[in-house]
């Protein structure tokens, strides 16, 4: 069983490979930031961070890219949070 994991404690992962990462500034990040317009990600950075993502919390990739129905720039952190926190599956 998976250890249970919170929102909050998801929201906080991403900032953190997205601030280190990915070198977006911390003061851009909020629930409404758009990946693409407001972080500047590019679809093949957002699957990149996506992958990075699924390595941390050990869920398949496929499933998470399978759930979103969004075009992958356009995903705010919020929507993000909710699709990953998803795919977490707590058993």
């Amino acid at each position: 069983m998976k250890e249970r994991i919170t929102k909050e404690d998801v929201y906080n992962d991403i900032v953190k490979i997205l601030v280190d990462k990915y070198g977006v500034e911390e003061d851009e990040l909020s629930n409404n930031a758009i990946l693409g317009d407001d972080l500047n990600l590019g679809t093949l950075e957002v699957q990149d961070f996506l992958l990075d993502v699924s390595d941390k919390y050990k869920f398949e990739y496929e499933d998470l890219i399978e759930s979103i129905e969004e075009e992958l720039e356009e995903l705010t952190v919020q929507e993000l949070v909710g699709y990953i926190y998803e795919a977490l599956k707590f058993d």
